[in-house]
């Protein structure tokens, strides 16, 4: 590879992908970067997607074989960039499309001070609107934190905040990295332009009278791992309140109990989420 400056990889993390929205996703990605890394969380159908690489020159697999949760597989994911000199790699859900022009769009602001991670705005497939993460009058604009899906990463920045914390697997590991890149006087910056389309969990919008809410129907394990991670997050990092935290998760249980189905699932997986979020040990 060389110690090109724009060497750029695409890491996508799969965990029983849906097959024609995986090469979707690839399809968008391939033609805008170096390599695209599929790192593999045990998937059954491994079989199926080894397949997809006879049809793609620059496409490598990895099959971790288990699942060892989004944190674990994104630090593979930039290890294996960093290995091959790359500068920034985009990260992608497996059920992420890119616009085709995305990383064109994200170059020129490879070059902001301390960049840690370039987002932008995107499409969510359960709802109508837009995600506005910035002031929609400006055409960058730094903001606290952004989802790792199609987050374009600085390779150097991941590695001086230490990576993503594997202790939360899954849920909030985006939000601690960013905190933790902040801590380390790296930013983030949002782009204003729609970048991409992707799903988070089965979302729906509940209407009582003028007031909306929106509900993801997560399963009873992601309500576990998004109430405990929430706990350890405020407790890591100075910047949240703690308490906030507790009231907040404890709002969203009450929200799920009404709104969503296998309600006393999730609100079991809740508290325990709570208990050992507030007794787990907490990373410096």
């Amino acid at each position: 590879m060389g110690e090109r400056m724009d060497i750029i990889f695409a890491g996508i993390v799969l965990y029983n992908p849906e097959m024609n929205q995986l090469i979707e996703n690839i399809e968008h990605i391939i033609h805008q970067v170096d390599v695209v890394l599929l790192v593999d969380n045990g998937s059954k159908n491994a079989d199926e997607i080894k397949k997809l690489l006879d049809s793609y020159e620059n496409v490598r697999y990895i099959d971790l074989h288990e699942n060892k949760g989004i944190a674990y597989a994104l630090n593979v994911i930039a290890g294996e960039a960093e290995k091959a000199n790359a500068k920034w790699v985009i990260t992608l859900d497996q059920d992420t499309v890119c616009e085709n022009d995305i990383i064109e769009r994200y170059k020129p602001y490879l070059y902001l001070e301390k960049v840690g991670q370039l987002t932008c705005n995107y499409r969510d497939r359960n709802f109508k609107d837009i995600s506005k993460k910035a002031d929609m009058d400006k055409q960058v604009e730094e903001v606290t934190w952004c989802i790792t899906s199609a987050a374009l990463l600085n390779i150097e920045a991941w590695k001086n905040a230490g990576g993503f914390d594997e202790t939360l697997f899954i849920d909030e590991v985006d939000y601690d990295i960013c905190l933790t890149m902040r801590e380390k006087g790296y930013r983030i910056y949002n782009v204003n332009f729609i970048g991409f389309t992707h799903e988070i969990g089965n979302g729906k919008t509940i209407k009582l009278g003028l007031l909306e809410m929106k509900t993801w129907n997560h399963s009873p394990m992601r309500r576990y791992y998004g109430v405990r991670n929430a706990v350890i997050v405020a407790r890591k990092h100075k910047e949240l309140n703690f308490y906030r935290a507790i009231l907040g998760a404890i709002k969203h249980m009450i929200i799920i109990f009404i709104f969503e189905n296998q309600k006393w699932e999730k609100l079991k997986a809740g508290l325990q989420g709570l208990h050992d979020g507030i007794r787990e040990k907490v990373l410096e």
